[in-house]
């Protein structure tokens, strides 16, 4: 898991697709849990949600810098 200063180092372009990585990573993980019913690494799940939404925090923050 990154740390949020790692994410803060990061241009929006690839905040943005970061984001998208880790969406479709949420979703196999999800359907995954879904399938087999016997989950592998459950932790997994909070963690990158929580990844996705220091990424979307910090798109924000830096589009608002740059409107600013």
């Amino acid at each position: 898991m990154k740390k949020t200063s790692e994410f803060r180092d990061l241009s929006i372009d690839e905040l943005e697709a970061n984001v998208i990585d880790a969406r479709k990573q949420l979703f196999k993980l999800a359907n995954e849990r879904q399938v087999t019913k016997q989950f592998e690494k459950p932790h997994r799940i909070p963690n990158i949600k929580k990844q996705i939404a220091q990424m979307l925090t910090i798109i924000d923050e830096k589009k608002q810098l740059a409107n600013s």
